[in-house]
């Protein structure tokens, strides 16, 4: 894997920069998924809401695997949302993206997604994969205005299909539809 491409990103026309978590934003990135959880409550997904969030130990992975990017506020500079990936039968799988509802609506979900996009690009890989609420606004008509598209299942690698299954186990779909999206590079 090779390092990440560019450190700090900032779009001049953005009030934010992209750049590669730290230790230091494991409890961010644990409040700011708190946060923008309450969405799926104010929309009627309490189930979805009462979900544990990604534990601290595998932020802290993905930290010591360059996975996760941080977006953060220049003035004040302040975290305010996060990408979370990992390497699924040999592509990246967006694993989470939040944003402090404050910040939302305002370009960061779409900067990450983008950054992370690009950060596969450059390494070679032929596409970024996603699971998602399918009727959810800010879930996959999101990524659907972004490009992605529906993954068959005939190109579900193995280790997908073992995180469809875990999705099933502990109820996701029963919450509301599922739907695996995929970004071809």
């Amino acid at each position: 894997m090779s390092e990440d491409p560019a450190p700090r990103e900032a779009d001049s026309e953005l009030p934010f920069v992209i750049e590669p978590a730290t230790l230091e934003d494991v409890e961010a990135c644990c409040l700011i998924e708190c946060e923008a959880a309450r969405a799926y409550r104010d929309a009627g997904l309490e189930a979805a809401y009462a979900l544990p969030g990604v534990p601290r130990a595998a932020i802290r992975q993905a930290i010591a695997d360059r996975m996760l990017w941080m977006a953060r506020w220049q003035a004040p500079d302040m975290p305010v949302g996060f990408a979370l990936a990992r390497y699924i039968d040999g592509q990246v799988h967006l694993h989470e993206l939040d944003v402090l509802p404050l910040f939302q609506r305002q370009g960061v979900g779409r900067a990450l997604v983008r950054h992370l996009l690009g950060w596969a690009h450059q390494e070679g890989l032929s596409r970024v994969t996603l699971l998602t609420f399918q009727d959810v606004p800010w879930n996959a008509p999101f990524y659907r205005r972004l490009g992605f598209e529906t993954l068959a299942e005939t190109e579900r690698g193995p280790q997908f299909i073992r995180l469809v299954r875990h999705e099933h186990m502990i109820g996701l779909p029963e919450i509301a539809p599922r739907v695996a999206l995929m970004f071809r590079l």
